[in-house]
């Protein structure tokens, strides 16, 4: 066997260099076979389509693919096996529970897009239509289904009038934005941004509270004799109002909003005793549940509650006064206030291990409180933002980490999931530096923004894949073992469409030959196999999904496939490429 430590030094270097090439999306590959473990590149140029069909295909794959036929016990036919590659091979068997889904809707893969691409900056760093445009299609051609953006009330307010003017060149901006994502089949869910400067502190605490928010009250929602319930009044009827208005002008997929952004469930030990907190969670969640209470009657007088979801309380604490947080704030909802419940967690600092069970046990405490079939998990990523900023541009092990995050989702039958940012974007008049921050731009997506370069980071291509493939709104969630079996993680969904599509992912520093367990056979169901291996991404400026280069017939019960240290690999009966 080869020395390990060599292999370590080895797989160290390539993910400094990470220049071999991989395959774009297309219906023609090479053209030629390959041995088992050598790579294939493409020089396709089909695009990935921008809609939101099912991408599906009825035709086969050209003659072009690596055609690798099973028998129908999911057997490969033999082939000539190098004895010195087979020594450094793991095997695994993992099963995969599709009797029973986890999962009855899912919503997809998502992410944070905010609604910056029209918005005007005061020191000229705006993106041009040109920009503007290529952000979008990137956004439509990943396989968004919804795009969660920052929204206040200083969009439409006019300072001067002292009235919102929903048609004021911010909200024309935000319209533009969000009608250019309804036109490839994307909702937006317009997050309320830290609403807690705007309307509710200053009436619970004389100054800045213990969260350090302070004490102020945006002058769209004032009144004058400083009255509470007016004030929140004045906040329910403006949500409502942003509803209409989008709708109104053609944001018809503006289909989901959120009351607050990260309201603070934070306690520390020196305020006093666990009783002491109770009580101060039990305030914090009272008032977030008493806002949506509001917005969700303010919509139902207007006969617009059914033309929108509201998602709360988008949280961020932790672990203990987070549970109680969402405890109370459930409790204290009227029936059918809240459609989802939201949170937000990061967790894995080292790039290279297998988080999967920081995920597991965070999901294992919220799920105490939380149904998983209405929780989404709409903040993720990693930990350490901050030290990440230098190796996620060049690093394809941070796809390996968002695979990790997203099995977890899976097998626990997540709503859905909204991973920190999906693009780096300028946000307009900010300077702000420091973490994940340079001058305004923040920094933690899978691209740059277009104002810096046109180039996507290594990782894009997982996110791609795991959108397009695995994402399907609708789906049935099937889950595999929590726990990795020989460093091997797998998961299933079933398309409205009828269609199969698998993830599994290698955790192992060998590559794993791998032998999947349906509860119930797939029958005689052709996979097409893609592969997102974080030793052979780079940057670049081509954004075509990674094309299937194999094709595996008679599944049945049992798939069997070698996939690649730290790879993912995506199987699906669609023809995503087209």
């Amino acid at each position: 066997m080869k020395n390990r430590i060599v292999k370590l030094i080895c797989f160290a270097l390539v993910l400094v260099l990470s220049v071999a090439a991989f395959s774009a999306c297309s219906g023609k590959s090479s053209g030629k076979k390959t041995k088992k473990n050598t790579k294939k590149n493409s020089s396709a140029t089909a695009e990935v389509s921008s809609d939101f069909s099912d991408n599906s295909d009825s035709s086969d794959l050209t003659d072009e693919v690596d055609d690798n036929i099973y028998d129908d016990d999911g057997e490969e036919a033999e082939e000539p096996v190098d004895d010195d590659a087979e020594a450094d091979v793991v095997n695994a068997t993992v099963p995969i529970f599709n009797t029973t889904p986890v999962q009855n809707n899912f919503l997809g893969f998502n992410g944070v897009y905010h609604g910056f691409a029209y918005q005007k900056d005061n020191w000229g760093r705006t993106l041009t239509n040109k920009m503007a445009e290529l952000e979008l299609s990137r956004a439509k051609s990943i396989g968004l289904r919804i795009a969660r953006s920052y929204y206040d009330g200083g969009y439409a307010w006019d300072a001067k009038t002292k009235k919102f003017d929903w048609d004021s060149e911010g909200m024309k901006a935000f319209y533009k934005w969000s009608n250019k994502l309804q036109e490839g089949g994307v909702k937006t869910w317009i997050s309320y941004w830290y609403d807690s400067t705007y309307y509710l502190h200053s009436y619970y605490w004389s100054d800045e509270d213990k969260n350090g928010h302070d004490n102020n009250v945006f002058e769209g929602f004032a009144d004058p004799n400083k009255n509470q319930q007016k004030i929140l009044e004045n906040y329910a009827e403006f949500m409502a109002d942003t509803v209409e208005q989008f709708h109104a002008h053609g944001a018809k997929n503006a289909a989901y909003i959120s009351t607050a952004t990260e309201p603070g469930a934070w306690w520390n030990e020196d305020w006093g005793t666990k009783e002491e907190r109770k009580v101060f969670q039990e305030m914090n969640a009272g008032m977030q549940s008493t806002v949506a209470n509001m917005v969700h009657t303010a919509l139902q007088k207007r006969g617009l509650r059914n033309s929108v979801e509201i998602i709360g309380p988008n949280l961020s604490g932790d672990d203990e006064a987070y549970n109680e947080y969402l405890y109370y704030y459930q409790k204290q909802l009227l029936p059918g206030a809240v459609d989802m419940i939201s949170a937000h967690r990061y967790y894995g600092s080292d790039i290279t291990a297998d988080n999967y069970s920081l995920w597991q046990e965070k999901i294992d405490v919220t799920k105490k409180v939380v149904d998983p079939q209405k929780w989404i998990w709409d903040e993720y990523s990693m930990d350490s933002l901050e030290a990440h900023n230098d190796l996620r541009p060049k690093n394809g092990m941070f796809g390996f980490q968002y695979a990790l995050a997203n099995m977890a989702f899976l097998n626990n039958g997540l709503k859905s999931c909204v991973s920190w940012t999906l693009f780096e974007q300028q946000w307009p008049n900010n300077s702000t530096n420091g973490r994940d921050w340079s001058d305004g731009v923040q920094l933690y997506g899978c691209m740059p923004t277009l104002l810096k370069s046109s180039y996507v980071y290594p990782y894009y291509h997982y996110v791609n894949l795991v959108n397009n493939i695995m994402g399907q709104t609708g789906s049935k969630v099937y889950a595999g073992d929590k726990e990795a079996l020989d460093g091997v993680y797998a998961a299933m969904t079933k398309g409205p469409d009828g269609s199969y599509n698998i993830m599994v992912i290698n955790t192992n520093l060998d590559a794993a030959n791998v032998t999947l367990q349906f509860e119930t056979s797939l029958g005689d169901a052709t996979l097409y196999r893609h592969v997102y291996d974080p030793n052979n991404v780079f940057a670049t400026d081509d954004t075509k999904l990674t094309a299937p280069d194999k094709k595996i017939i008679h599944t049945n019960k049992v798939l069997k496939d070698q996939i690649v240290p730290y790879g993912v690999a995506f199987y699906t009966t669609r023809r995503v490429c087209k």
